[in-house]
């Protein structure tokens, strides 16, 4: 029961398969078989199928005193006890294995529950750390349709959850940031021994970041807020796509550029007519060459503005940069309504493989609950982002312009779209469910506590180098 490698039982039974059972030979960058499946023609898994296999299995972690190793077993099942399985164990602290083990016997009839103490420790682990224990059902021998080893229900239980250190506004010293601002220039310079961050005069925004001697940005490319996603099937049905247009490509108006060279910061203030709010991102750079980002809206609490599908940024990079490393839920994407069957933990994967196929393009790649997240290219150069609170992120070689379709549906096909000149970056504070109540009327939108309301909303993350 290995979570960077596997995502849960939904397709164990094909992996027993094609690797003869060897679970630790599963490569999640094999194209005959990833998480681009699809219930389809092929009969493949989509990614929602994972969500209806959790929510469906028959047995059950339940906490009752896991600090001290007690867990709750429920059998769900109405005729069948759990002689046939056993339960194996992992306790995870930041994502990385520090304890597990195996209980062979559960003794439990149908409907009924049974506590199990498991012989872990919390004793040497610092209350800094996330703690979580993974519970995940095996067969042990093989039955119908089903092989011994084979994974019938999983869990994933929170013991400790550490709080987020808030990113603070702090003074620089020195001259280990130096600032060039001349006006006759077109852009702004913030320079140290081994970075330099450059800002557009024009546009305000970030156009590019060396660092160790490699651009993070691609030609052309920068780091500019989103509010927008690739319309869903759901979203066309509810017609949100019409309902939340003013958000696919709000105005931007530059009102003033300034730089603090007490702080070396830079901060632009934009107006947004379109949805009647202020935008600041104010950008931190530190002698280490790492960025503190703030994105800042203030709304018009007077006016009536539709919401949006989501708030964050999205920084274009080398198309090469195209390798993820996070700690969050995965591998498999969710979302705000859609994530109880992807468990934290510490996953890889590149921009390719987190692009899911659907037979009509549309939102996808999406992960929640993130730590951090690692984007480099193959050698591992690039950068580490972290925020202040929980994020949503993925990385995907296709911009949102050319995945959406629109105000109507335009029956293309995944295989038409054409791929960006860029590894997108998305970063985002807040990012909309899915929906999917029904697929056709306003049911088919998110639920009201899965939605992005327009109000007032800032997002701190900082970006830092990593070699």
């Amino acid at each position: 029961f290995d979570n960077s490698k596997m995502d849960n039982y939904a397709y164990l039974n094909t992996i027993h398969y094609k690797y003869g059972g060897d679970y630790n030979n599963y490569d999640a960058s094999d194209n005959n078989f990833n998480c681009n499946g699809i219930i389809g023609p092929d009969r493949q898994l989509n990614p929602h199928a994972y969500e209806v296999a959790h929510q469906y299995q028959n047995i059950w972690a339940e906490p009752v005193d896991l600090k001290n190793g007690v867990v709750s077993v429920y059998n769900e099942n109405f005729f069948r006890n759990l002689a046939n399985v056993s339960m194996q164990w992992q306790l995870l602290v930041d994502g990385n294995v520090a304890n597990k083990g195996t209980v062979s016997e559960l003794n439990c009839e149908p409907q009924q529950r049974v506590n199990i103490t498991l012989p872990y420790e919390l004793r040497n682990i610092s209350g800094a750390s996330d703690i979580y224990l993974n519970v995940c059902f095996v067969l042990k021998n093989s039955e119908p349709l089903m092989q011994r080893g084979q994974m019938v229900a999983y869990n994933q239980l929170t013991l400790q959850e550490a709080e987020r250190n808030q990113v603070a506004t702090r003074t620089i010293t020195g001259k280990q940031v130096k600032v060039v601002n001349k006006k006759n220039e077109p852009t702004i310079t913030l320079s140290g021994k081994h970075f330099s961050v450059q800002f557009d005069r024009k546009t305000g925004m970030m156009s590019q970041y060396v660092a160790n001697g490699k651009n993070l940005l691609a030609n052309g490319g920068t780091l500019k807020p989103i509010f927008w996603r690739a319309v869903n099937d759901n979203d066309m049905g509810a017609g949100v796509q019409k309902k939340y247009s003013v958000w696919r490509n709000p105005a931007l108006n530059l009102a003033s550029l300034t730089i603090d060279k007490k702080t070396k910061s830079v901060r632009a203030e934009y107006d947004m007519p379109d949805v009647k709010a202020r935008l600041v991102l104010n950008y931190q750079v530190r002698p280490d060459g790492s960025i503190d980002v703030t994105e800042q809206m203030t709304a018009d609490k007077s006016t009536q503005v539709s919401d949006m599908f989501r708030f964050g940024m999205v920084m274009q990079l080398p198309y090469q940069m195209d390798h993820s490393e996070y700690y969050g839920r995965g591998p498999i994407e969710n979302y705000a309504d859609r994530k109880s069957s992807q468990l934290m933990g510490i996953y890889k994967q590149t921009a390719d493989e987190q692009f899911y196929p659907y037979i009509r393009p549309q939102e996808t790649g999406t992960k929640s609950d993130m730590r951090w997240w690692n984007q480099t290219d193959r050698t591992g150069e690039g950068l580490r982002v972290m925020a202040d609170k929980p994020f949503y992120a993925s990385a995907l070689h296709y911009d949102i312009e050319t995945l959406d379709e629109g105000t109507e549906k335009a029956q293309r096909h995944s295989p038409e779209v054409k791929k960006s000149a860029f590894t997108n970056l998305f970063i985002d504070f807040e990012h909309a469910g899915v929906g999917g109540v029904n697929s056709w009327d306003m049911d088919a939108i998110a639920l009201p506590q899965y939605r992005v309301n327009y109000g007032d909303k800032t997002f701190n993350f900082t970006l830092s180098p990593l070699r």
